[in-house]
């Protein structure tokens, strides 16, 4: 199972990395917009490693939320879309993770925001680890 310890840290540097992308948008100087859009990349690389640290073996490396920052481009979905995964749930409390139920979705991005409507919470409160399924 994943460590929620660096979950969290993964979530609070997204979280960062989102805060500096909407201020950008307030500057009106290129230069400053482009730093802070740097700087976002940089918290996005951070919270990948540390997904990759959690052991989170559904580890995918984010794309497309900063994709005019690092050039990185959505993948195309293809003539055969994934089917819905079952992601299990958790909300941030103090330093812990606090588990509260399921969902299914795509990916991890859909699965948070499916829970904060399920569950009547905060989506940057919320972790979603995919769930094995054991044949």
């Amino acid at each position: 199972m994943p460590d929620p310890q660096f979950l969290l840290l993964a979530m609070d540097m997204r979280a960062r990395a989102e805060e500096l992308l909407a201020r950008a948008e307030t500057f009106h100087d290129a230069d400053a917009q482009r730093k802070l859009r740097k700087i976002a990349a940089d918290y996005e690389n951070l919270a990948d490693l540390l997904k990759r640290r959690a052991g989170d073996e559904t580890y995918a490396p984010s794309r497309g939320r900063l994709a005019d920052t690092d050039g990185m481009a959505e993948r195309p979905s293809g003539d055969n879309p994934k089917p819905p995964a079952s992601w299990g749930i958790m909300c941030r409390v103090a330093a812990k993770a606090k588990w509260i139920g399921t969902v299914k979705a795509i990916n991890e991005g859909a699965a948070i925001e499916a829970a904060a409507k399920e569950f009547k919470m905060e989506a940057w409160r919320l972790i979603a680890v995919r769930r094995r399924v054991i044949t």
